[in-house]
C-alpha cells in the first residue's frame, strides 16, 4: 500500500514494520502473571505460544498486542504453518462459511449439500478456500483457472479447475452453487458478470473478498443495474457481501478468534496444508514483499526476524 503511494489509509504512528500476522510467545515476569487473575489475560500466561493478525509489524522481534487479538497454539502445531492462518485462511473460512452460526460452522459437514466457485485464479488465499471448504465436506470446489499449471495446482488440492469460457462450464454447473467467492487479490482479478450470477442457486450467496486497504468496497461491486431488472437486483443485493478480514476482526473479534482457534485444530489433524515457499530473516523482506507485489506467487513466505 505505501510503494503504491497509498500513505493515507496507513498509520505511521509510531513507525511501520511489515507483516499482518506472527506466532510468538508472551514474554513477562510468571511470577507476577501468577497474582493476576487468569481470566484477564484469557487464561495466557507468559511463555504460551501464540498467533495473532495484526496491520502492521508481523516481521518484528517484539510486538505489543491487545490481548483480546490473541490466539493460543499449542506446542504440538508447527508454529510456521500457524502463522499462515491469522489472515489467509481466517478470510477464506469465513468467506466459505458466510452467515453460518457457530453452532454449525464448525461441524465436520458444515457444507456439506454445498458448492462453491471460486474467480481469480490460483493463489494462496484460492488454496486455503478450497481446503477449508473440502474439511468441511462441501460437495465441490470449483475454481476459473487458466489451464496449464495453474490448473494442475487447483486440482493438487482437490479444487475443480474450469477455463474463462463460461459455455464450457455454464450448462454443468448452472443453478448448482451455494456461495460465489470472488478473491480479488489473486493474480486474476475478474469481476463478477452475469453467467456467474446464473450459477447461483435460490438461495446462493455472493462474497467479495477485498484485499487491505481497501476503503470504498462500493467502488468495486458488480453493476447489477445492467446485469439485472430491479427486483432480481434487491434480492440479490440482500446476498451480497464485501468481506474484508480486518474489517471483520475488528467488527467481532470474539467471533475471529472462535474461527481462528478452529483453524488451529484442523492443522493440527492435518487436513490444513499452507503452501510456504521459502523461510527469510529480515534483511530479505524488503526483496520478499517484491515478489508478493507480483501477484505470481504460490505460496507464503514467512519471516523469523531472530535467523
Amino acid at each position: 500500500v505505501i510503494r503504491r503511494g497509498r500513505w493515507n489509509v496507513v498509520a505511521l504512528n509510531p513507525f511501520i514494520i511489515p507483516g499482518t500476522t506472527f506466532v510468538g510467545e508472551i514474554c513477562g515476569d510468571e511470577q507476577k502473571a501468577k497474582k493476576v487473575n487468569p481470566l484477564v489475560f484469557n487464561n495466557m500466561k507468559p511463555g504460551d505460544r501464540v498467533m495473532a493478525l495484526v496491520t502492521r509489524g508481523g516481521n518484528a522481534r517484539f510486538a505489543c498486542v491487545h490481548k483480546d487479538r490473541l490466539v493460543k497454539i499449542p506446542l504440538s502445531v508447527n508454529p510456521a504453518l500457524a502463522s499462515c492462518l491469522a489472515e489467509t485462511y481466517l478470510g477464506a473460512f469465513q468467506a466459505a462459511h458466510i452467515g453460518q452460526r457457530s453452532s454449525t460452522r464448525y461441524k465436520k459437514s458444515a457444507l456439506t449439500g454445498k458448492s462453491i466457485l471460486i474467480l481469480g485464479g490460483y493463489c494462496p488465499l484460492t488454496h486455503a478456500i478450497i481446503e477449508v471448504a473440502l474439511a468441511a465436506r462441501a460437495d465441490a470446489v470449483y475454481c476459473i483457472a487458466a489451464k496449464g499449471r495453474e490448473s494442475e495446482l487447483i486440482s493438487d488440492v482437490g479444487g475443480i479447475p474450469i477455463g474463462h469460457t463460461a459455455q464450457e462450464w455454464l450448462p454443468h454447473i448452472s443453478r448448482q452453487i451455494s456461495i460465489l467467492i470472488a478473491a480479488r487479490h489473486g493474480p486474476d482479478v475478474e469481476e463478477v458478470k452475469t453467467d456467474h450470477l446464473k450459477t447461483l442457486n435460490e438461495d446462493g450467496q455472493v462474497v467479495l473478498l477485498d484485499p487491505p486497504g481497501v476503503v470504498e468496497k462500493q467502488k468495486n461491486m458488480p453493476n447489477l443495474s445492467k446485469l439485472f431488472c430491479a427486483s432480481s437486483k434487491q434480492k440479490l443485493l440482500s446476498r451480497l457481501h464485501a468481506f474484508n478480514v480486518f474489517d471483520s476482526f475488528d467488527n467481532d473479534p470474539k467471533q475471529a478468534r472462535r474461527d481462528m482457534g478452529h483453524l488451529v485444530e484442523l492443522l493440527g489433524d492435518k487436513r490444513l496444508q499452507p503452501p510456504v515457499l521459502d523461510v527469510v530473516s529480515l534483511p530479505q523482506v524488503a526483496k520478499a514483499q517484491s515478489i508478493l507485489e507480483s501477484n505470481r506467487v504460490t505460496g507464503h513466505f514467512l519471516c523469523d526476524p531472530w535467523e
